[in-house]
């Protein structure tokens, strides 16, 4: 009996993985983002429960970032100017301590929003010099726009002096009506712009500015002079008065017209998007199955209408479907949806994520995983061809639902995989794969069976087991 308890124990040690004993490992924090060219310093931390001698991990950085300069914290010894971190001190250490700080620098690039650090081969030494694996983390930055140009500036139904262009701040124009619209739009979709829409005019010269705000907070502006020609006089004065009498009650009429032509909410069934009122574009891709989108928009006054075009028989490739909000003044806004259905092509061969199996279909875009506690996955992603470039982004700081974007670009065209992430948010639970998992209920029912039966069978025979 006492061998078959012996026998049972093995199996139980063979099945958890070794490497749980001891938890140690690094992780970053970094500023939420900062502009093209400008300097960010990421703190490096590490953790661990058993006393550490030692810490190494090599830096490298996605191709829009540029690697500056590691410090050390004081208590360590050792370098890693060159990105190879290696690190010594004593006393050992223990607990939550700083490495160091990880300075980079932010580079130019025209497609990608997120640099991203990454920390791999992570290896501890413990006090006798002994290797423990650490786990390959990476940490994302967002590269924030400081683009606060106009794309356009232009008068409903009146032109404008000088022709528009970016770089020319004030302009010019004449208006024979008390009322006028004035439209605009950013350069860039992430910035915002005020000052737009329906204005009352006074007689003579009526100055408005218009203010562009970029993703980083700077502000531009461009002035709008606006003049509107003195009251004309007649011959017949009567005729005058009657005429702005019945031009008054027709302004009181206009001016009590609602004017509020923004989106209150934008809403793609089956897919997410960031909406914001004050912007008007927006990106994502579907699957190959759609043929039309379920768009739910509710305007911000009642009184508004609703217009929805470009929603019928999408097709392969980029999909534009615009949602035009009519005020009941007349005065109108569009949102933007760039729907794009990809081609039959795969792109990626697989997607391993450490200690977890993901059933990945190159045709399907939309995945869940459900994952322990860490803030982080380990991700692969192998590439069908060698010129693609992949990006990782949301892989930090992970709760449940958060969704990992795994952005693939080839010959230009990019192929965005999601995986949202369900946490179990159970404490002290070691992360093994579901094969392991499956492997241990096995054994441990199993093993219960054989106890059972055999307690039984000696029960019936009257055989008693000494120990």
């Amino acid at each position: 009996m006492w061998m078959n308890h012996k026998i049972f124990l093995l199996l139980l040690l063979l099945i958890i993985p070794l490497n749980n004993v001891f938890a140690s490992d690094i992780y970053a924090e970094c500023p939420n983002g900062g502009e093209v060219g400008t300097t960010i310093n990421c703190e490096l931390f590490a953790t661990s429960d058993i006393e550490i001698s030692a810490v190494r991990t090599n830096l490298s950085v996605s191709n829009n970032l540029e690697f500056v300069s590691f410090k050390t914290d004081s208590i360590w010894q050792g370098n890693g100017d060159d990105g190879d971190i290696a690190l010594y001190t004593y006393p050992n250490q223990s607990g939550d301590f700083k490495l160091g700080v990880v300075t980079v620098k932010i580079k130019e690039s025209n497609t990608d929003r997120t640099g991203t650090l990454y920390f791999q081969d992570v290896y501890f030494y413990k006090s006798d010099f002994s290797k423990i694996n650490g786990t390959s983390i990476s940490k994302n930055i967002k590269i924030l726009s400081s683009n606060n140009d106009l794309n356009s500036l232009s008068l409903i139904n009146y032109n404008i002096t000088p022709k528009f262009n970016k770089d020319i701040t004030e302009y010019q124009a004449t208006v024979d009506s008390n009322i006028v619209v004035i439209e605009a739009r950013s350069k860039d979709e992430f910035a915002t712009v005020s000052g737009t829409g329906r204005k009352k005019l006074n007689y003579g010269e009526n100055t408005f500015v218009i203010t562009v705000t970029s993703e980083m907070s700077t502000k531009k502006t461009y002035k709008l002079i606006i003049t509107r020609p003195n009251e004309k006089k007649e011959e017949n004065i009567n005729n005058q008065e009657l005429e702005m009498n019945n031009k008054s009650e027709e302004e009181k009429i206009e001016l009590g017209k609602d004017k509020d032509s923004k989106l209150k909410s934008l809403i793609v069934n089956g897919y997410t998007i960031d909406f914001n009122s004050d912007r008007y574009r927006y990106d994502i891709e579907i699957s190959r199955e759609t043929d039309r989108l379920e768009i739910n928009a509710l305007p911000n006054s009642e009184k508004a209408k609703i217009t929805i075009k470009g929603n019928e028989d999408i097709s392969i490739g980029k999909n534009e479907i615009t949602i035009i909000v009519e005020a009941e003044d007349g005065s109108k806004s569009t949102y933007i949806i760039y729907a794009t259905k990809k081609s039959n092509i795969c792109v990626i061969k697989s997607i391993k994520i450490t200690n977890y199996d993901l059933l990945f279909d190159c045709n399907k875009y939309n995945y869940e995983l459900q994952i322990g506690k860490e803030d982080s996955l380990n991700i692969e992603v192998i590439p069908t061809n060698k010129e693609a470039k992949i990006n990782i982004y949301h892989n930090n700081n992970l709760n449940n639902g958060d969704i990992i974007t795994i952005l693939v670009n080839v010959d230009n065209i990019d192929y965005r995989y999601h995986i949202k992430v369900l946490k179990s948010g159970i404490e002290g639970v070691s992360i093994i794969n579901n094969k392991q998992f499956v492997l241990f209920v096995f054994i441990v029912i199993l093993s219960l069976l054989y106890l059972i039966g055999r307690f039984l069978v000696k029960k019936k025979i009257g055989i008693k087991d000494y120990h």
